[in-house]
């Protein structure tokens, strides 16, 4: 009865809402915490959640895959604290949730399915894409963050997502600033590439700026690097 009444009062707003005015950042231990009972609570209502109550729309309203994919990238950065090895865990849970829901092919589970579907759409390319950018030579990292690149990769295909028709999509349709309006709606107008690396579009100048100085520097210049490294 608690779950049920946790997720329809807007607590879960609240929550998401807080933890991405307050996003962990690299080093930030009680930050990777709270973000862990964050996605501890969203991961209950996603997959307990009676489908009567609105699994569905809890899983749209609240970009529940959509705060997954930020996690995934804050793990990456924070290797001193077991952070990465939970979050993938709930990466693998989802997975195991939605290949079930294949399975048992039913009017209930068909829109819960079809939701995980459409929050993941939105965010698993560019996501995918960013964990490889930000691959590091560290071995014990290269390991870590392999793993949460592979389970990522699991969980969108196990969606029926690739790679190809989500480039396709993606580079066209929505801006990889992740705090824009268009980064889960499309874009009235089109995007633009950026001239550095051409692997992420924005829908302006404003929303490019902002990505710069949140970390797309040091994306930018690495995909750069690598797409001009001799192939051996």
């Amino acid at each position: 009865m608690f779950l049920v009444h946790f997720a329809s009062s807007d607590v879960l707003g609240s929550i998401r809402d807080a933890m991405i005015c307050h996003w962990p950042i690299v080093g930030d231990g009680v930050g990777c915490i709270s973000l862990l009972y964050a996605l501890h609570i969203y991961h209950k209502v996603a997959t307990t959640t009676p489908v009567a109550r609105g699994r569905a729309p809890l899983i749209r309203r609240y970009d529940i895959i959509g705060l997954l994919a930020r996690a995934i990238l804050s793990a990456n950065a924070n290797f001193d604290h077991p952070f990465p090895e939970r979050v993938r865990e709930y990466i693998d849970d989802y997975a195991a949730f939605s290949r079930l829901l294949r399975e048992r092919h039913s009017k209930e589970n068909v829109p819960v399915l079809k939701a995980l579907t459409d929050s993941a759409q939105n965010c698993w390319y560019i996501t995918l894409m960013q964990l490889r950018a930000m691959q590091t030579d560290d071995p014990v990292m290269h390991w870590e963050q392999g793993a949460l690149e592979r389970s990522w990769q699991t969980f969108g295909e196990i969606l029926g997502l690739n790679e190809e028709t989500e480039h396709q999509r993606d580079s066209k349709q929505f801006c990889a600033w992740r705090e824009c309006q268009y980064h889960e709606a499309k874009s009235p107008k089109p995007t633009t590439a950026c001239k550095g690396c051409g692997a992420v579009r924005y829908c302006g100048k404003i929303c490019q700026a902002k990505a710069w100085k949140d970390g797309h520097k040091q994306v930018c210049k690495r995909i750069k690097n690598e797409a001009h490294a001799p192939k051996e």
